[in-house]
């Protein structure tokens, strides 16, 4: 007896044909980017500008230089960087660029030294800080750099070295190497990626004196400093003209305002404080704020609630609204000494300890970024204190409407609380409150400080020659 036959299978649908040559497109296009992008990343020549060999045995590798407020440096992968989290780490790993790219961004137009270093035994590349740059013009003036960024990866480092001020005026810039440990220094030329022409000024002798509003702001004289000390091996010693000031309200001197902020600016470009003392004319900048305990000059935003200090063992959240302007400005609350984790400027956690600390401070900011989609980038902010510290969170202030704390103690006496040294992020701006130590209750004020500012243009003294 034969078996009964089989039903026939049915043949697969169209929707599911459609679906299988789709994922194999799929798969294959995304098999020939990888290709293509390791192809293109492997075989890009290494373009150098310079190898510095530096007495603590390293070769210093100036890779590029690059002028603006957007850089990068090393070969762009936008493929690894959209969906390596979605790769297997292996593949990943055998498919990385060599070189990765670091990019960074600079809040005004800056120059950028790329700088990774190699063992020159073993041709593997090194930790590249650890080391003094500047810049030499031709008068022997030496200009340094305002900001690092270190980068690191598997097996591979750079460091951006960030000039707002260099010899603009020059064909050739002298790039100097100092390593800390031998304190001995390398020089080598490149050309001037962004040479100016100066500007024709014309200055005035000192003293000379502005007004604003109610407040005289006189620029006395000028006077040769060289920044830094022997025992600073880390900083430039550039010498600059340190400007004197005075101030003075209704005829006397002025009282509850702080010491004036300036800045310096040369005719090629050049803005900052140490510009060398070769220049026949610079133009200065004074900005002049209130102390935050200047009743008449500090304008009131906010009072906040008592607070016992002795029993501050947790958060204790306020989220007091303001507005300025067109800004609103809320007081989210006081902390105990500890790290609080911003999402967006928004709190996500609160910890005990101060976390990891950079260069020894006793508070600031760290920071982690993490790619969430192949669109999108999320930032994660910590911000650690030793000291309790009121919270405030608010976006897009000029400096014309700078934020300050100030707090009463029970005796009546007037404080001011200390703004983060290393600034704030998306928005939030913490304040530490140095309470002596018989301090208990408290009773803090949100202020905005509203600055005075004038401008000198100014002929510099003549150079005594020893």
């Amino acid at each position: 007896m034969s078996e009964p036959a089989l039903p026939p299978k049915p043949d697969p649908s169209p929707w599911t044909v459609w679906r299988w040559a789709w994922a194999i497109a799929l798969v294959l296009v995304a098999a020939m980017l990888v290709t293509l992008a390791v192809a293109i990343n492997r075989s890009q020549p290494e373009r150098l500008l310079a190898r510095m060999p530096l007495a603590d045995g390293r070769i210093l590798i100036v890779e590029g230089v690059t002028f603006g407020t957007k850089h990068r440096m090393g070969p762009r992968s936008d493929f690894f960087d959209r969906f390596a989290n979605w790769i297997p780490r292996p593949v990943r790993d055998y498919f990385a660029p060599r070189v990765p790219e670091s990019k960074l961004q600079t809040e005004r137009p800056a120059l950028v030294m790329w700088v990774n270093a190699v063992d020159p035994a073993a041709g593997t590349n090194v930790d590249c800080q650890g080391i003094r740059v500047e810049f030499a013009d031709r008068h022997g003036d030496l200009f340094g750099a305002e900001d690092s960024h270190w980068f690191g990866g598997a097996g591979f480092w750079r460091v951006g070295h960030v000039f707002y001020s260099f010899p603009r005026g020059e064909e050739k810039l002298t790039f100097c190497v100092t390593p800390w440990r031998t304190n001995q220094t390398q020089r080598t030329t490149l050309n001037n990626p962004q040479r100016s022409t100066a500007a024709t000024w014309t200055g005035e002798l000192l003293p000379q004196a502005r007004t604003a509003g109610e407040l005289e702001i006189l620029l006395a004289g000028l006077e040769v400093r060289t920044n830094g000390s022997a025992k600073q091996h880390w900083i430039t010693p550039c010498r600059y003209w340190e400007p004197r000031w005075e101030l003075g309200q209704n005829g006397k001197p002025a009282v509850g305002w702080s010491k004036p902020e300036w800045i310096a600016e040369d005719s090629t470009g050049n803005r900052g404080q140490h510009l060398g003392i070769h220049q026949a004319t610079l133009r200065f900048s004074a900005t002049v704020y209130p102390e935050a305990t200047n009743a008449s000059a500090a304008m009131l935003v906010a009072a906040l609630p008592a607070v016992n200090l002795s029993a501050l063992n947790s958060d204790v959240w306020w989220n007091t609204k303001s507005t300025v302007g067109t800004n609103e400005i809320i007081v989210m609350g006081i902390c105990p000494p500890g790290t609080r984790v911003f999402d967006d400027g928004k709190l996500t956690m609160t910890s005990s300890t101060t976390g990891l600390v950079r260069g020894g401070a006793s508070s600031g900011w760290t920071s982690q970024s993490r790619r969430t989609s192949p669109v999108s980038v999320t930032e994660r902010h910590n911000h650690y204190s030793d000291k309790p510290t009121i919270y405030v969170r608010a976006s897009g202030l000029s400096e014309s409407k700078r934020l300050a704390v100030r707090w009463r103690d029970s005796q009546g006496q007037s404080h001011t609380a200390t703004p983060e040294p290393q600034g704030s992020h998306q928005g939030v701006h913490p304040f530490l409150l140095d309470a002596p130590l018989d301090a208990t209750n408290l009773v803090a004020e949100l202020v905005v400080l509203r600055p005075a500012r004038a401008e000198f243009l100014v002929k510099t003294p003549p150079l005594l020659t020893p």
